[in-house]
């Protein structure tokens, strides 16, 4: 548990990575699907005609290839980024609450990764920030589980506790600030 005197630490620069990495991650799924529809037609045509070079190919598929292992990278990034910044705004939650919250920052991140527990205690650990006062935003579309009425059902407690159900488009958008600028635009095609 943080002493509730540590000083608050800025999350807005890890939260401008992760809102970078997003797009990034919506450019790169972008170009894998064309890359995949590329190939798919090269393959159409090799079965159609056969006037298709095996160095063709091989070019469809290295695009196909570079284009998933760029975008697993990606994934990557934004995964260690996004935890570090939910790792920073606990942190910042316990300071803010005054301490004694009961889930650490260091726990907030770590159910994420904990099978089984990750279904109930991410909800939980929202739970106790909206009794503390913290406003919580919770994107529907960024929230999984095994059946669409589990789902349903945690959005739902949520909401309950006190928690802002939006979208990760509303949540990007708002951690941008204003519209027009050049960030706003090319979110704003990757998005919509």
């Amino acid at each position: 548990m943080l002493p509730p005197r540590q000083p608050l630490r800025r999350t807005s620069g890890l939260a401008t990575a992760v809102v970078a990495l997003l797009a990034a991650q919506i450019a790169l799924i972008v170009a894998e699907v064309l890359a995949q529809f590329l190939q798919a037609d090269q393959l159409r045509t090799l079965q159609a005609t056969g006037l298709v070079t095996q160095q063709q190919l091989d070019r469809a598929d290295g695009w196909v290839s570079g284009t998933s292992a760029i975008g697993g990278l990606a994934f990557l990034a934004t995964v260690i980024v996004w935890c570090i910044w939910q790792h920073r705004a606990q942190a910042n939650a316990v300071v803010l609450s005054g301490g004694g919250l009961r889930f650490t920052p260091g726990w907030a991140v770590g159910w994420w990764f904990i099978p089984i527990a990750n279904l109930w205690k991410p909800f939980q650990t929202v739970r106790e920030l909206c009794a503390r006062g913290v406003e919580v935003l919770v994107p529907a579309d960024g929230v999984a589980s095994r059946r669409d009425d589990h789902r349903a059902v945690g959005l739902d407690l949520c909401r309950a506790a006190g928690a802002t159900i939006t979208t990760m488009e509303t949540v990007v958008f708002d951690w941008l600030r204003k519209a027009g600028t050049d960030e706003f635009k090319k979110l704003s095609k990757l998005i919509r």
